[in-house]
């Protein structure tokens, strides 16, 4: 009898998923492993990487992208100010969901602060959207694992005002 491909991983071929990255649809324990801005397709985005952090998905993860530049009307002709005002507040849904007091957020900056949120610790629904790729929705927070004045991924121009940033980031703690 031959040795199935699969079996050095102790499994079978009916065992193993097409897609490994694929998370059912369920809430899970989840831990902030990410937070970054990028620039993609020329459109700032504050990146959120939640990680799951427990069970058969363990270390599976989803990302969050909450855009940081408002839509204009060229881009969305009919719905640019809605499509804004959804921007808006997904943004700041998420950061009161970290734990960013409101009167906080203006201060808040994703090149700056960013990694101040790593080590965030919650439950979150995730599973696959209608196209198949996971989201990630109902974050709750229960706990923070990184202190306050964990390092930050600053912008090569920008300098860290540490005082600002521990007055930021107090509440976290």
């Amino acid at each position: 009898m031959t040795e199935s491909l699969f079996s050095a991983f102790g499994k079978t071929a009916s065992e193993v998923s097409a897609d490994p990255f694929s998370i059912p649809d369920n809430t899970y324990s989840v831990m902030v492993s990410g937070a970054e801005k990028k620039v993609l397709k020329d459109v700032p985005y504050f990146i959120i990487e939640f990680t799951v952090a427990e069970g058969a998905h363990k270390g599976k993860s989803v990302n969050q992208m909450l855009r940081l530049s408002p839509w204009t009307q060229a881009e969305r002709p009919d719905d640019w100010e809605a499509m804004n005002a959804r921007s808006l507040s997904s943004l700041k849904k998420a950061l009161l969901d970290l734990g960013i007091a409101e009167e906080q957020m203006d201060a808040f900056n994703p090149a700056v602060h960013g990694k101040a949120l790593l080590g965030i610790k919650g439950k979150a629904d995730i599973g696959p959207n209608k196209k198949g790729y996971n989201t990630i929705s109902n974050f709750e927070r229960t706990a923070v694992a990184a202190p306050a004045n964990a390092p930050t991924n600053a912008e090569p121009a920008q300098e860290v005002d540490q005082d600002e940033l521990a007055r930021l980031m107090g509440n976290l703690g």
